[in-house]
């Protein structure tokens, strides 16, 4: 039996996020793939490394070790889980997923920013997907919209900031840990900013490249498939 197949999709995310990729992966891995609504358990979570941990907790009771693939926030859960649990996973892909923020002003600008989107979710979801899709990192990409209701909107508006990159630490020295399973991380060669952070990731961590920018499981979603595959095949376990 293998490993199972793990997609954390990001901020807002759910199938729709996602597009054909979850079914183009598991044809090249011959895996059935399940989109995991990771909101769903870990709600009550006071930073994202406690998120991480009830992340793990809750795949530790499913008695297996999933490769999580994880975009964009569902990235860096993923990568944030596996540094708190390493032993709970048997692989690690984090799509367009951040380090984390190394400098205190960087993290207080990001809070700030944050915090104003937060507050224009709840409160016009309508003008959130306007300016949320007009950011330089996200103008290459496909845009996406979805329509929340209101517990939806404070929810993910909470998550936001629990999950923020201005409360995670910078896993780059962590990331580095010899008792973490094989990690691989993936930047579109369209966006600079993520080309840029993986540069500084630690050399234990296998990097791709790929044509598309942000958004890669709308942008590539085939040629995504095609890149991790390989990599998951060689990092599965027979339980």
């Amino acid at each position: 039996m293998k490993n199972p197949i793990w997609i954390l999709p990001g901020f807002l995310g759910n199938e729709l996020q996602l597009a054909d990729f979850p079914e183009a992966l598991s044809q090249h891995t011959g895996v059935a793939c399940e989109v995991i609504n990771w909101s769903n358990y870990v709600e009550g979570a006071r930073s994202i490394h406690e998120a991480g941990q009830f992340l793990a907790q809750f795949a530790m009771a499913h008695g297996t070790r999933p490769v999580l693939v994880g975009y964009s926030m569902g990235g860096r859960l993923a990568l944030t889980s596996v540094t708190e649990a390493p032993g709970a996973y048997s692989g690690i892909v984090a799509i367009s997923a951040h380090p984390g923020l190394k400098f205190e002003e960087e993290k207080n600008q990001r809070l700030k920013q944050d915090q104003r989107w937060a507050k224009l979710l709840v409160e016009d979801q309508e003008r959130f997907w306007i300016e949320w899709n007009q950011q330089s990192v996200l103008q290459d990409s496909t845009p996406t919209s979805l329509s929340l209701n209101q517990n939806d909107r404070q929810k993910w508006a909470k998550l936001l900031l629990t999950l923020s990159t201005a409360t995670q630490k910078n896993l780059s020295e962590s990331l580095s840990d010899k008792r973490l399973p094989p990690i691989m991380h993936i930047a579109g060669l369209a966006d600079a900013k993520y080309l840029e952070l993986q540069k500084n990731l630690p050399s234990n961590i296998e990097k791709k490249q790929i044509k598309g920018s942000h958004r890669l499981p709308l942008d590539n979603p085939i040629e995504l498939a095609q890149v991790i595959a390989p990599f998951i095949r060689s990092s599965q376990e027979t339980l």
